[in-house]
């Protein structure tokens, strides 16, 4: 019987999984099998919308149980080590034989040598993240309100290290639901001493994406209180206080690490794949793996011929391409070239306004919002998933417009 594993349930696992399924359905001489460190398939471009309380964890997460056909084997193990030789998975559960492999491990935050600041600094990369952040933000406004100015000033200051579309959207949202769902309910000074600060290497928010999408972004984030320190490195991080590059220190208790992701070190570190300088898997335009017959990569992991984006939408499309090249490996027909097609760009900018870019054409504003939220709610996995993530963000706005019940702070 041949033995077909995929590693990892992301946007590319899954994907992938679901073709495999549907094509090899009848087969009796094959078992496929899902191995992955989670029950569940957890939507994490959506983190920063639980973390300021427009979806539910339930609504951006499906039980894999519940969403895999019967004959594939779900397998929830924490896989350690990927022996080439022995074409097993080692995983501290147990040993996974395989005898066509796609890997889809997913990406991992990058700390860039910066472990040590793992306990002063908060991430969107889990749902224990994006419950984290939400408790944050809530308890710093409620204590906020017994502090002293000079206390208080320095508890309100969130500091953002990255300005790629985690750290803005992340930043964006939070700040939207402050604005609209705490200020109007507090004392005046909350409001006055919240600080939102973007800090990027970089001399340019969003990049990567379109120039013309990161300027109306900046220039939205701009006028609504954002302070930008681009060309300028987090160097250090204190408990209460960000060192950037200039020499300059800010003054805070929050900080947010947004400063990108690296490929898993499953595979970034695996000395018998060859890599790119980042350390994702270099695959042929099949996606398998260079010198490695019936082993593809997908998703995070994978350095194309052409290089893709790590995006939800990039890993959507490379899923099912690997699952119909190692189908053909299997029946001996020639594989599919995967080409990357490019759907437009978008990002949030906080609760009714996002900046688009399709087609060279940059939209801001809530017909913008719109098309985000569909987009979005349309990489979901699940039609029932779909319909609960609009459903909550409607019943969210909603709930909220024109509401004047909001808990009050009071010094």
């Amino acid at each position: 019987m041949r033995k077909i594993v995929i590693l990892g349930a992301g946007f590319a696992g899954l994907h992938a999984l679901h073709h495999l399924e549907r094509a090899l359905s009848g087969r009796r001489r094959v078992e496929l099998t899902l191995i992955t460190d989670q029950p569940h398939f957890l939507f994490s471009p959506l983190l920063p919308n639980v973390a300021n309380s427009e979806l539910t964890l339930r609504s951006i997460t499906v039980n894999l149980q519940d969403h895999i056909s019967s004959s594939t084997r779900l397998v929830v193990d924490r896989i350690v080590d990927v022996d080439l030789d022995r074409r097993v998975l080692v995983g501290e559960q147990g040993v996974h034989p395989f005898d066509y492999l796609l890997l889809a491990p997913g990406a991992q935050t990058d700390w860039r040598g910066h472990e040590d600041w793992k306990p002063h600094a908060l991430t969107c990369k889990s749902s224990k993240d994006a419950i984290l952040i939400k408790e944050t933000i809530d308890n710093a406004i409620v204590e906020a309100a017994q502090m002293s100015p000079e206390r208080r000033k320095r508890h309100l200051t969130f500091t953002f290290a990255g300005c790629g579309p985690t750290g803005v959207e992340l930043a964006a949202e939070l700040h939207a639901a402050l604005t609209r769902d705490v200020f109007p309910n507090a004392p005046s000074e909350i409001a006055r001493d919240t600080r939102f600060i973007l800090a990027d290497p970089g001399d340019r928010i969003l990049p990567g994406l379109p120039d013309q999408l990161a300027q109306t972004a900046r220039q939205h984030l701009e006028r609504v209180g954002f302070e930008f320190r681009l060309g300028e490195r987090v160097v250090d991080r204190q408990a209460d206080s960000v060192g950037l590059s200039n020499g300059d220190t800010i003054h805070c208790d929050h900080f947010f690490w947004c400063a990108g992701v690296k490929p898993s070190t499953l595979l970034s570190r695996h000395d018998r794949f060859e890599h790119d300088p980042t350390g994702r898997v270099l695959v042929d335009a099949s996606l398998q793996a260079l010198g490695h017959e019936g082993i593809f990569v997908a998703g995070d992991c994978a350095a194309t011929p052409t290089p893709s984006p790590q995006t939800a939408q990039i890993a959507k499309q490379q899923g099912p391409i690997a699952a119909q090249n190692l189908v053909a490996a299997l029946s001996g027909r020639a594989p599919k070239k995967f080409s990357p097609k490019h759907m437009g760009d978008m990002v949030t900018l906080g609760r009714g306004n996002a900046a688009v870019n399709v087609m060279g054409m940059t939209l801001e504003g809530l017909p913008a919002y719109a098309m985000y939220r569909v987009a979005y709610a349309g990489l979901m996995p699940n039609a029932m998933k779909k319909l609960r993530i609009l459903a909550e963000w409607l019943e969210h706005d909603l709930n909220t417009q024109g509401r004047d019940d909001l808990p009050k702070l009071e010094h």
